[in-house]
């Protein structure tokens, strides 16, 4: 099995210790399964820090943009991945494998005044 996760928001605080210690138990307790990382440029040695079974993949799409929804679909078709876990919760309608999203919270949708835009508060909702 091939799994992809979508590792961008790596530095981030809050969903960034989430994807850092996903990453660090699974590669304690799965030494099977595949795992390709999308992760940014900056992050590529991040795979050699877990295993061998893990491997990244440089992905430059902006989380949250319009162009994330159409290169994260791309690159997992181009990968084969089996499965896609996404971690911050927008998933690309065009997501051509079984996919987890992890929502942290909605507090965005209950409190749009405080995203930067109406656009902003669709894209959310969307």
């Amino acid at each position: 099995m091939r799994i992809a996760i979508d590792a961008r928001k790596l530095r981030d605080y809050g969903i960034g210790t989430y994807i850092r210690n996903l990453l660090r138990h699974l590669s304690r307790l799965d030494h099977a399964t595949e795992y390709v990382l999308f992760c940014r440029p900056e992050d590529g040695d991040l795979a050699a820090t877990l295993g061998a079974n893990f491997r990244t993949v440089q992905e430059r799409a902006s989380p949250y943009s319009v162009q994330e929804q159409f290169r994260i679909p791309l690159a997992l078709r181009r990968e084969r991945a089996s499965l896609f876990h996404e971690p911050h919760y927008v998933l690309p309608p065009l997501t051509p494998c079984r996919s987890v999203v992890t929502i942290h919270d909605c507090i965005h949708l209950r409190f749009p005044q405080y995203l930067p835009s109406w656009a902003a508060h669709a894209y959310a909702r969307g």
